[in-house]
Formats: C-alpha cells, structure tokens, sequence
C-alpha cells in the first residue's frame, strides 16, 4: 500500500474508533499530514497493522479525560537512513511514568495498578510493539511535555522505494 494511503487509512480508522468512545460520547480525532516527501509502500500485514493502530488510539482514548480530544499526526520522518511513515497518536491524559517508558511495550505490563480489570491484561503496547516489529517498525512511546501532561505514541513504518 502506498504510504500516503495508509497514512489516510490510519487517520480514518482513528476517528471511526473515536465516534462513540466511553458511553457513546464522540471525541474528535484531530488530524493532521505532513507527507510532503513521502513517496514509495509500506508493506506490511494490513491486519496487523491496524490491530496495532487500534490499541495505540485506543489506549489514547482511555487515557484521555472527557471532553478532550487525541489528536492524530502522520508524516514522513528519516532516521538513521531509514525512511519511515510515522503515525503519532497524541493525548491529554497523565502521560507515562518514567517505569511505563521502560516498560509498557512487554507482555502483561500493567503500570496503572487501578486498571487491573477484565479488559485490561497488559498486551496492547506489547501487542502493537510486536506486530511493528515484524514488520521493520517500531512503536516510541514518549511524553508529550512534561510528566502528567499527556502521552505520544507513535508507530514507526519503514517505506520502501
């Protein structure tokens, strides 16, 4: 798939996940492109990738408190010579502690010790971590400012061509 159409698909599937969150109330799923210099495929296993998509805004979602929106940026980024799509998921919720930085992408990691219910097992970071990794990506979780300001996600795509 060309980048700029994943990059479209992304943003979409983000707001389809946004309309109706948390009791049937809608948040916005801003989005911005900055694919200027983005040309060539992404190839990937779409399925995987959209799992992967789907825990990262939907753990935005979660996270951010009503009434406040996420908001979704994809762009062309190069790093160490690699060319990536990269899809950003920004929210307003606290943010990572600097324990989830280290460790929310492993397998049963479950940093927000109140959340431990049936919906929530600690895989979806691990499982969208996973996924990217198959793939040549990655997924960077980062704060967006200071600590308790809010949480940036971003799934990293190499493009190819």
């Amino acid at each position: 798939i060309s980048a700029k159409e994943l990059a479209e698909r992304l943003k979409e599937r983000a707001k389809e996940l946004a309309v109706g969150y948390s009791g049937g109330k809608i948040r916005a799923a801003a989005a911005e492109s900055d694919l200027w210099g983005m040309s060539g495929e992404i190839w990937c296993n779409m399925e995987e990738i959209l799992r992967a998509w789907d825990n990262i805004v939907s753990n935005a979602l979660e996270h951010t408190p009503g009434g406040r929106k996420i908001r979704i940026v994809t762009e062309a980024v190069t790093e160490g010579g690699k060319r990536y799509l990269a899809a950003r998921v920004i929210d307003k919720g606290q943010g990572f502690t600097k324990e989830e930085l280290l460790y929310a992408r492993e397998q049963f990691y479950q940093g927000d010790k109140s959340r431990h219910g049936k919906n929530h097992r600690g895989l979806g970071l691990y499982t969208a971590s996973q996924f990217a990794r198959r793939q040549g990506g990655q997924v960077v979780l980062e704060n967006e400012g200071l600590e308790g300001y809010g949480a940036r996600v971003t799934l990293l795509l190499v493009c190819k061509g």
